[in-house]
């Protein structure tokens, strides 16, 4: 993906000049990073790479407080530094003097030139930009959950709470809208809410919503508004009744079904990714933990168990065209899906 970019004027100089600022897509953190490594390398779990990057990041901090240099050729060098000044020379050090420096690579900077590159948005007047969503309490994104927090970041989203027109505004895959007013935080690049879902649709599932952000920048300024570029998914409630995953809209089909489960219920979460090399892979796990392994889900309609619970799971296609609707699906999606389901025994095949 081009590195997308926004032309900002400076009016500070004269004439005005102008720069030109990045706007992240994504924020990746070890999770994130760890299942970016895995799509580009099937080959290495995604556990596998996460618990890699944590172990990196504890062996850097062990090296760099025994006086170590760190010099990752092509990449990037860790040097620690003492920036105090004594005025004896048998002074003791002040508490706590250590600086940390990182320095990226000439190569590395060489490298990411050669495959950048850009697209510049088109200019846009002040507006709320949501850059980032997530539950507070597991940092999973774009996955949002009645009565538990969730937060936005992003730049010029603070909003006036005494103004009606002006807040946070959740609207779910029937076009519902509800103003949230349970705001625990507003200020100009973070606001976090308990978000209120204004009564479940009767249809079900409904679970793609999609959040906004309006604002004033002056008493009497024109409303403006910017909508998160992500869908947010919440909790798929998944019994006997309705076995479905990873719908998506307002659809009442979906590429896949829970035909089998017989343990107790369960909050869990569903991970799907469209590799690389054509192939999509499924796991499921608890909510927070270790997923179970990966199944490679075949175009042809077979039942697939899936482990990573305290029982096993059978899935199946919908129908017959159920495959090409989850790669158009995962696709759109980013390549990665996170389905948390609120799962029931199903017994349907017993």
């Amino acid at each position: 993906m081009p590195i997308q970019y926004k032309v900002i004027p400076n009016f500070l100089t004269k004439p005005p000049s102008y720069t030109a600022r990045p706007v992240p897509q994504n924020t990746l953190d070890y999770d994130a990073l760890a299942e970016q490594i895995h799509l580009h390398n099937p080959t290495i779990p995604v556990a596998t790479a996460k618990a890699v990057l944590e172990a990196f990041r504890d062996e850097v901090i062990r090296q760099l407080a025994d006086g170590n240099t760190i010099n990752l050729a092509g990449f990037v060098s860790f040097v620690v530094s003492l920036p105090v000044r004594l005025d004896q020379p048998n002074d003791n050090l002040p508490p706590n003097p250590i600086d940390v420096k990182a320095k990226p690579s000439v190569v590395l900077k060489q490298e990411i030139a050669q495959q950048a590159k850009y697209v510049r948005l088109p200019y846009t007047e002040k507006s709320p930009d949501i850059i980032t969503a997530y539950d507070t309490n597991t940092n999973f994104a774009n996955w949002i959950r009645a009565d538990h927090g969730f937060r936005l970041d992003g730049s010029n989203i603070g909003f006036d709470g005494t103004d009606p027109t002006q807040g946070v505004f959740l609207t779910d895959a029937d076009g519902h809208l509800v103003q949230q007013t349970k705001i625990s935080l507003n200020n100009p690049s973070k606001i976090i809410i308990t978000p209120d879902f204004g009564g479940e649709p009767a249809v079900s599932p409904n679970v793609e919503k999609t959040i906004a952000v309006r604002s004033r920048y002056t008493k009497n300024g024109q409303l403006r508004t910017g909508e998160y570029s992500k869908h947010l998914r919440s909790t798929n409630v998944v019994t006997a009744q309705q076995p479905k995953l990873f719908v998506v809209g307002d659809n009442t089909d979906s590429p896949l079904v829970v035909s089998r489960y017989r343990g107790d219920q369960v909050i869990c979460r569903f991970e799907a990714v469209y590799r690389t090399d054509g192939q999509i892979s499924l796991a499921v796990g608890p909510l927070e933990g270790a997923l179970g392994p990966e199944v490679i889900i075949p175009p042809t309609g077979v039942d697939m168990v899936l482990t990573g619970l305290d029982a096993d799971m059978t899935v199946n296609f919908m129908n017959g065209s159920s495959y090409d609707l989850f790669v158009a699906s995962l696709l759109s999606y980013g390549r990665y899906m996170l389905e948390v389901c609120d799962l029931a025994t199903i017994n349907s095949n017993s």
